[in-house]
């Protein structure tokens, strides 16, 4: 049996638990005893991971045996907590500053503790010193060397004296450059930085990527719609023109752009789900951060997310991720009862009288709203769970 602490995620036990039962080390996965009596070997153990060229976050899992046994890590004089490795990473002069991003959890298993040192997936490949380190305090002298560059292949790290094939750092100046992606995948990166773009929403009808500029977003003028987002705002006349990104000629996606409140606020394509509710289902308006249009949003709104206009109330959720998505329909759908008859606030009564007078469409502006309560409602309702697990 093993449990979380501390709110330890569901999936990061399920991954933990995958891999300790195969019994054997792999990519982007390793069993340790206990902690490197030597800090020169963790060092080397997680430059290694971080220069991997397995896509995904990678695993050191400490008070387990090469075998997979679970031995535990609670009597280890070597233990180390969180801020230790990362005060320890960040004393070391690793070539432009660039350092690997680490946590660690514990987990609770077959009445023993386990540590998880989990190195963080990142495009800042290759990490490596530019200053040899020696841990003079300990009795194995190890020096991980400056200006090699570590990796691990199968489950095998490259030897502390030697340096990774040619191949394998190519692979990660490459990765670091974004240069082994897609255009598609590049462009998602590129999104994240609204700086390097050179774009005048509302004002002009193009704008492209200033390190890339064979990346471009091209829009088309606006029109007069109907949707019930958008009769949340003081103008409640919506309109929505076409969105699309280019690269060079190529159309790498194509969808709508929505102005509000007289085109005083611009906003990428937003997701439309819903929750149901005995026979009845309840519509939503969201974004997800890690999406495309939720890119788009960062780059619309200059990194703000803020989707109000002169008034500080809307009816969009905004979601991390997908799994924050399905998260909270199942906590919405139990849940609904608790804000069904809840007085609308004055912004939703000026959407719902903006609606009367297109009609009603299958999404009404009450149930955004409502569905909207429901998620602050969640958020309060995580912290508080957190609290109690910490």
């Amino acid at each position: 049996m093993f449990c979380n602490v501390g709110g330890i995620v569901t999936d990061l036990l399920t991954i933990i638990f995958d891999l300790v039962a195969l019994g054997r080390e792999g990519e982007y996965w390793d069993y340790k005893e206990q902690y490197n009596e030597c800090k020169a070997e963790l060092l080397h153990d997680i430059i290694c991971f971080a220069n991997s060229l397995a896509r995904g976050d990678k695993y050191i899992i400490l008070g387990v045996e090469n075998s997979g046994e679970i031995v535990g890590i609670e009597n280890d004089q070597n233990r180390k907590k969180q801020s230790d490795i990362i005060d320890f990473l960040r004393s070391k002069k690793f070539a432009g500053e660039y350092r690997p991003e680490v946590e660690l959890h514990t987990l609770y298993w077959q009445n023993h503790e386990i540590d998880v040192i989990i190195i963080k997936n990142t495009s800042n490949t290759p990490y490596y010193l530019v200053e040899d380190y020696n841990d003079k305090k300990s009795s194995r002298q190890i020096i991980v060397h400056a200006n090699h560059i570590y990796s691990r292949i199968c489950d095998t790290n490259t030897p502390i004296n030697s340096s990774a094939d040619l191949y394998v750092i190519e692979k990660l100046w490459r990765r670091r450059f974004g240069l082994d992606l897609t255009p598609l995948e590049r462009v998602n990166i590129l999104l994240e930085n609204t700086d390097d773009w050179d774009i005048d929403i509302g004002n002009r009808e193009y704008g492209f990527c200033k390190i890339a500029p064979e990346y471009r977003v091209v829009m088309t003028d606006l029109e007069s719609c109907t949707e019930p987002c958008g009769y949340f705002y003081l103008d409640g006349t919506p309109c929505m023109g076409r969105l699309k990104i280019l690269y060079h000629s190529t159309i790498l996606h194509e969808g709508n752009y929505w102005g509000f409140d007289g085109a005083r606020l611009i906003v990428p394509e937003f997701e439309l789900s819903y929750i149901r509710v005995g026979n009845g289902m309840h519509y939503f308006y969201y974004y997800v951060v890690d999406s495309l249009g939720g890119r788009l949003l960062k780059l619309f709104t200059s990194g703000t997310y803020d989707l109000s206009s002169r008034y500080t109330e809307n009816c969009f959720i905004i979601f991390n991720d997908e799994k924050e998505v399905c998260d909270f329909k199942q906590y919405a759908e139990s849940n609904y009862d608790r804000v069904q008859d809840i007085p609308t606030s004055p912004m939703c009564n000026i959407a719902m009288t903006n609606e009367e007078k297109v009609g009603k469409m299958g999404i009404t502006a009450e149930d955004a709203w409502r569905v909207k309560q429901l998620h602050q409602m969640w958020e309060v309702d995580r912290i508080e769970e957190e609290k109690v697990n910490a």
